[in-house]
């Protein structure tokens, strides 16, 4: 394997978009190094990597961790305290002589000013702090992920799928190619655009999502269309806390008025391949999806494995 690419420091490599960014770097011949909290979580990690244990709320230790580094990831979790925390690792990198900054922002339909998304608006904060910054950058600004489908395993074994799209349209993103195109900006030679928007490759609204679903597991999936308090109260009742009620709440509505479904090229452009599917998703990951498992259940209960 070619040790090219070792200089990469991937922040949130035990994460969904984190995790994919270090296995597309590994799997195209890079050596990449991951941060990790501390020696235990490097178990969590999807690839082997070789670590570096920092806290993202400790800038002075930080800054130690990311010396010799030229091109970082940053990403974090969505909460409350991500703007602090991005913040604080774009001060690390700065202070350690990081080059080039790739940071995971908000959706493509939910990054203007003004959001009404309090997630999203910590985005752009941080945006403007990375262009302050002088260093080379890109933000990569990925549609709704094809694996939030997890969320919704026990009622599409029940026949449904429900969301707040209403009619309209959505292109939804492969967090597997959402990792490749940052890996690829990541090891980059070239200069970077300022925003990667990316998606999926095509359009679909929640019947067609719910009709790809049903083509996949056999069984019959009915689109049921929520109303925005329909879909917040869902989400409460699985136990999310306030902030992440209203965060859904308000990505969802803005994916169906403001143009959710648009297709970019950006995963071709940058990966040299077509975008993943919805049907691509689920035949990769149906399991890890807890779909099969919820279709299995609910067989059993019903009888057919008698």
């Amino acid at each position: 394997m070619s040790t090219a690419g070792q200089d990469i420091l991937v922040l949130g490599a035990t994460g969904r978009v984190g995790g994919a960014t270090l296995c597309a770097l590994v799997e195209a011949g890079h050596a990449p190094t991951a941060l990790v909290r501390t020696p235990e979580r490097v178990d969590a990690l999807p690839a082997p990597a070789p670590c570096r244990i920092g806290d993202l709320t400790d800038r002075a230790g930080l800054a130690d961790s990311l010396q010799g580094i030229d091109a970082m990831l940053l990403c974090s979790g969505h909460e409350p305290a991500m703007l602090d925390v991005q913040l604080g690792a774009l001060a690390a990198a700065e202070a350690a002589g990081v080059r080039r900054v790739v940071k995971i922002s908000g959706s493509p339909a939910s990054s203007f000013e003004g959001t009404p998304s309090a997630v999203v608006a910590q985005h752009l904060e941080i945006e403007a702090a990375v262009r302050r910054s002088g260093l080379e950058f890109t933000f990569i600004r990925p549609n709704a992920f094809t694996q939030l489908l997890a969320g919704y395993a026990a009622e599409i074994a029940g026949g449904r799928l429900p969301l707040a799209f209403g009619t309209a349209a959505v292109s939804w993103v492969d967090v597997v190619d959402v990792g490749a195109v940052a890996a690829a900006a990541l090891a980059s030679k070239a200069p970077l655009p300022d925003v990667i928007d990316v998606t999926g490759p095509e359009a679909l609204t929640g019947a067609d999502l719910a009709a790809a679903v049903a083509a996949f597991t056999g069984s019959p999936v009915e689109y049921v269309a929520l109303s925005d308090e329909q879909s917040r109260e869902r989400v409460r009742a699985l136990g999310a806390p306030d902030w992440l009620v209203e965060h859904v709440g308000t990505i969802f509505a803005l994916l169906r008025d403001r143009d959710g479904g648009r297709v970019t090229d950006a995963v071709e452009e940058w990966c040299g391949r077509p975008a993943t599917s919805v049907a691509g998703v689920l035949a990769r990951e149906a399991s890890e999806l807890g779909i099969r498992a919820a279709l299995s259940a609910v067989n059993y209960e019903g009888g057919s494995n008698e």
